[in-house]
C-alpha cells in the first residue's frame, strides 16, 4: 500500500465524511477510541464495527484499501492470543473486534481528511513534540505495510507456509514478525537521522491555506 493513495483519496474523495469538518472527524475518532480503552461490551463492539464497515462498503469510499489496512492490526493480536495463557473465545473476540474498530475509525479519518488539514489541527491542541512523533508515525505505518507485503511475497514464492506442516508455518511467521520489528526499529532512526542532517529541530511547522498562498 502506498501513501500516495491515501492522500489522493483524502483529497479528491466526495464521500459524506469528506465533507465533514475536520474537528468533528477527530472528535468522532477519539470518541470511538475512547471507547475502545473504557468499554468491554462484546455487543456493543460488534455492533460499531458492523456500522463502520457497512458504511466503508456502501459508501463513496475505496473499500479495497480501507478494508485491509484495517486487517493489518490482527497479525499481532493473533500472535497475542496464541503466546497467552488460555483465554475464552469471548475474550479473543472481545480483542479482536476492539482492534477492528480502533483501526477502522482512523483509517477513515485519514482517507477522508488530507493530512496537511488534520496536523494543522492537532498541533493547535498538542505539543509540537507530540505532533511530530504523530506524523511521523503516520508516515511510517506505510513503509512497515510495505515491508509486510513483501515478506508474505516472499513466503509464499518460497513455499514458506504451508497448512501441512503448520509447527513450521508458525515458526516462520515467528521470524517474520521478528524481521518487521526490527526493520521499523531500523527505519524510526534512519528517519530520525535523516531529520537530524536536515536541521530538524523538535518541531515541523504546518501552514494552512491562507498562509501558503502568501
Amino acid at each position: 500500500m502506498k501513501i500516495v493513495d491515501i492522500d489522493y483519496y483524502a483529497q479528491t474523495g466526495t464521500s459524506l465524511l469528506h465533507k465533514t469538518s475536520t474537528w468533528l472527524k477527530l472528535l468522532w475518532a477519539l470518541m470511538l477510541v475512547s471507547l475502545v480503552v473504557l468499554s468491554n461490551d462484546l455487543k456493543l463492539f460488534a455492533f460499531v464495527y458492523s456500522a463502520l464497515f457497512l458504511y466503508v462498503v456502501f459508501s463513496k469510499l475505496p473499500a479495497r484499501i480501507i478494508l485491509p489496512l484495517s486487517l493489518y492490526p490482527l497479525i499481532f493480536v493473533a500472535l497475542f492470543i496464541l503466546s497467552a495463557s488460555p483465554i475464552t473465545f469471548e475474550f479473543s473476540m472481545l480483542l479482536i473486534l476492539k482492534v477492528l474498530v480502533a483501526a477502522t475509525s482512523l483509517i477513515l479519518l485519514f482517507t477522508t481528511t488530507p493530512y496537511k488539514e488534520l496536523f494543522i489541527q492537532l498541533s493547535k491542541i498538542l505539543p509540537g513534540f507530540l505532533t511530530t512523533a504523530l506524523f511521523l508515525t503516520y508516515r511510517a505505518v506505510f513503509i512497515l505495510a510495505t515491508t509486510l507485503e513483501n515478506i508474505m511475497k516472499a513466503l509464499y514464492l518460497r513455499g514458506g507456509l504451508s497448512i501441512k506442516n503448520p509447527r513450521r508455518s508458525f515458526k516462520v511467521i515467528g521470524n517474520s514478525v521478528g524481521f518487521l520489528v526490527i526493520r521499523s526499529i531500523e527505519t524510526s532512526e534512519n528517519m530520525y537521522e535523516a531529520m537530524r542532517l536536515r536541521g530538524h529541530n523538535g518541531n515541523i511547522k504546518y501552514l494552512d491555506e491562507s498562509q501558503w498562498k502568501k
